[in-house]
């Protein structure tokens, strides 16, 4: 039997054993949040990406997506044309918003980007007719817009020409109901533009769509 002393020893032996253990297990396992911050920050190093994401996604918690090549020469190029400078901070924030509200609309961000190059060139801007901001939408529209799709209304309406995500939301709501409505993105177009050339400006649309696809899926791989 034994004593007192080597019982003690024993259970001594078993806890420092024990320790460490769980230190070895812990100095071996990987932190999930690590492990993400990881490949974000691959994410923002490939080649095929902007190099200056806008927010520090390790402090803010933010996702930000990397913005493709093509796209940030295709709004340089309109917007260029004219006479638009623009920075890398707009090209990052103006993709995440198409995207970010695309995709809770549940429509195509790249046929959004298609909407929004033709009828503004990605410009903020005042159109024939009193069209505003960078989907062109009359301020009576979007407050039928408003009551359809129950979006909060601005204090004044002349923020769809100064705001772009505002704009871009009203615009996609408004496109994403009239596809469910119709069942055809050329027909909401078509619903969307109402006027004379709808069907030209619906199939101009369709035409750029496909060719932002192309770009897309050449850069990312459809990702």
């Amino acid at each position: 039997m034994k004593s007192a002393l080597e019982l003690l020893v024993s259970k001594i032996f078993f806890i420092v054993t024990l320790l460490l253990g769980i230190v070895s297990s812990a100095q071996a396992t990987t932190n999930p949040l690590e492990a993400t911050m990881s490949q974000d920050r691959s994410m923002y190093s490939n080649d095929n990406f902007i190099q200056s994401p806008l927010l520090d996604v390790s402090q803010s918690g933010a996702q930000i997506l990397a913005v493709p090549k093509w796209f940030q020469i295709e709004v340089t190029k309109r917007r260029a044309g004219s006479g638009e400078k623009t920075t890398t901070d707009f090209v990052i924030e103006l993709w995440n918003a198409i995207w970010e509200i695309s995709t809770h609309y549940e429509i195509d961000p790249l046929f959004i980007t298609a909407v929004i190059a033709l009828e503004s060139n990605f410009r903020n801007v005042k159109g024939s007719g009193g069209t505003l901001g960078m989907m062109q939408i009359l301020p009576s529209t979007a407050k039928i817009i408003a009551q359809l799709t129950k979006l909060e209304q601005p204090k004044d309406w002349n923020e769809l020409l100064t705001n772009h995500r505002l704009n871009i939301t009203y615009g996609t709501a408004y496109l994403s109901y009239l596809f469910k409505q119709t069942g055809s993105l050329s027909k909401a177009l078509e619903r969307y533009n109402n006027g004379p050339k709808k069907e030209t400006y619906a199939l101009s649309v369709m035409s750029l769509y496909e060719k932002y696809k192309n770009m897309h899926l050449q850069e990312t791989g459809g990702k």
